[in-house]
């Protein structure tokens, strides 16, 4: 009689550990997270994940990308220093943090790359508008895929 509890305790454990994780990729497929800097919403241009028949499409132009969503850029001080987070998705689910988030400036300039759920980077000294990308990758058990972000700062 125990090992038919053993076993069936055993069952219900592997059950619903698989059910979290397809829980997780289903939000991911659904609803990534979002990129906040600042506290500011970042704007998600694209999102591909392992297991869809679909390319990830990149944006070629940040500034008539944000133009097309009407975003404006957020107003920094120069020199700045900006958190940088992964904010949780309205799933009650923990998902995972990003494998590495990269921040280009106008798309080819490297800013920034990190791990995990949150960075920092300093604003630009120079006054003006500047253009950012951010990707975030995901490569791990439970969820493959990227997620691309952009936002903008003017800098007074």
């Amino acid at each position: 009689m125990k090992w038919v509890f053993v076993v069936l305790l055993f069952f219900i454990v592997g059950c619903s550990q698989n059910a979290e994780e397809e829980e997780v990729a289903e939000a991911a497929r659904v609803m990534p997270p979002n990129i906040l800097v600042d506290n500011y919403t970042t704007y998600r241009t694209s999102s591909c994940w392992d297991g869809e028949n679909k390319p990830c499409i990149e944006t070629k132009d940040i500034q008539e990308g944000l133009e097309q969503r009407r975003a404006d850029p957020f107003d920094i001080a120069s020199n700045a220093s900006l958190a940088i987070n992964i904010s949780p998705t309205e799933y009650d689910i923990e998902f995972p943090a990003p494998n590495q988030t990269t921040i280009l400036l106008d798309g080819t300039e490297e800013v920034l790359t990190f791990t995990g759920y949150t960075g920092s980077m300093n604003a630009p000294s120079e006054p003006g508008t500047y253009y950012y990308e951010a990707e975030a990758t995901w490569d791990n058990e439970e969820i493959r895929g990227k997620s691309i972000y952009l936002f903008a700062l003017r800098v007074r």
